[in-house]
């Protein structure tokens, strides 16, 4: 998904400036409270956007991650897996953009992984992941999400199931 955001504040944000890193909503928590000059009252999923916000071409290596898991959240997620699918429910899926690269991981079993590149193919026709020469970008971001789960302490870290492999 592809949405402008519009931020103004006199003074803090750059005037008529756009900035082209890919950021999340669970990104405004933490930048509310650093704009309000207040601590976060616990550990937030998202970054303090002040930096690019000031400027925007700051460098910002944080990854968006979004996820689906239907009707569950926090621990009822933890089992790492869909589960019943067959009430009519889309599998849970986990992705992460980083750069020129979306990796998308759906948590059955039996669904390979994908991978886009947003910049050369912002259609993402074309599942990467699916490419030899592609294996190493493919593993990379495969562990970019795994660390990114690992700094929110996802419960369902323990329960992945394993990326199908017969490719």
């Amino acid at each position: 998904m592809r949405m402008p955001m519009i931020i103004s504040l006199p003074g803090v944000v750059a005037r008529g400036a756009v900035c082209d890193h890919a950021v999340g909503v669970v990104d405004l928590p933490p930048t509310f409270f650093a704009l309000a000059g207040a601590p976060t009252p616990w550990a937030m999923h998202g970054h303090d956007l002040t930096p690019i916000l000031k400027n925007p071409q700051a460098e910002w290596d944080h990854p968006v991650m979004l996820e689906h898991f239907r009707w569950e959240f926090g621990s009822q997620t933890d089992r790492g897996t869909t589960g019943d699918a067959s009430m009519g429910g889309v599998s849970w899926w986990i992705s992460l953009r980083q750069g020129r690269y979306k990796y998308v991981r759906t948590l059955d079993s039996d669904e390979i992984e994908e991978l886009y590149d947003v910049v050369g193919e912002p259609d993402e026709q074309t599942n990467l992941a699916l490419q030899t020469d592609r294996r190493t970008i493919l593993a990379d971001y495969r562990q970019r999400m795994l660390r990114e789960l690992e700094r929110t302490h996802a419960g369902l870290l323990k329960n992945l199931p394993e990326p199908r492999m017969d490719r």
